[in-house]
């Protein structure tokens, strides 16, 4: 099976990654960049919503809502967090979880009732998992699940496969001077902003990657890559950049 990038759909609409395992994906918009909420079932029913952008919290779609209405939400790091208000105003029953090290931040920015990854991993079926990546000051957090295509990987910052640089002059030339893209990157501002332990950043992506050989890979910013190939271009990328 060859690599291959998923090309960019309409934003805004949720796509499966799994439909028979009950995962999906939506991109929003927030100024200059293109993020992704990822949805998935839980054990029992209802949905967590991985990332979630407020744009989208409204009119799912019954590919979803047959699944159960949204429990829970997860902020990926303590960056990504804009959407839990709007979520929670609509699904007001929702609890919202973060790693540890995304915590403090979090509750500054008026997230004051965050609860532990240990409340989502409790009511994960046994093809989904959770992670808070070690070696990082923003609590990274990933989804990791299993499919009929191979293992995948839901993450948030830690990788870039972003299609194309702005055409927007100032965007284009922070995302260069961030090594942001185009193409797979690990971008500048995670290397030096969101890693405070470098060596064990790297030596636990290195072992997870090796234990997973993960061939799907769902980034936060950026199109979707799945294919055979994926393990090597990440191991390659990690040893360069890291």
């Amino acid at each position: 099976m060859s690599e291959k990038t998923e090309s960019k759909r309409t934003p805004e609409s949720w796509h499966a990654l799994d439909a028979e395992r009950g995962i999906y994906e939506a991109t929003y918009h927030v100024p200059g960049l293109s993020c992704r909420s990822v949805a998935a079932g839980l054990e029992g029913g209802g949905l967590v919503i991985y990332s979630p952008g407020g744009s989208l919290a409204a009119d799912l779609p019954s590919e979803l809502t047959t699944l159960g209405e949204p429990k829970v939400l997860l902020a990926p790091n303590s960056f990504h967090h804009l959407g839990i208000k709007r979520w929670r105003e609509l699904y007001p029953e929702t609890i919202a979880v973060a790693a540890s090290d995304a915590m403090s931040r979090l509750a500054k920015q008026g997230h004051a009732d965050l609860q532990p990854l240990a409340r989502l991993r409790e009511r994960l079926p046994a093809h989904l998992d959770v992670f808070e990546v070690p070696g990082t000051r923003v609590g990274e957090t990933w989804l990791r699940f299993e499919s009929a295509e191979g293992i995948g990987w839901v993450i948030c910052d830690a990788f870039f496969n972003l299609p194309r640089l702005s055409h927007k002059l100032h965007l284009r030339l922070l995302s260069k001077l961030m090594s942001s893209g185009p193409g797979l990157a690990i971008s500048s501002l995670m290397k030096w902003g969101g890693v405070n332990n470098r060596k064990l950043y790297k030596g636990w992506l290195l072992e997870q990657l090796e234990r997973d050989q993960p061939t799907i890979l769902v980034p936060n910013h950026g199109d979707v890559l799945r294919g055979a190939e994926l393990p090597a271009r990440l191991r390659e990328l990690i040893e360069r950049r890291l």
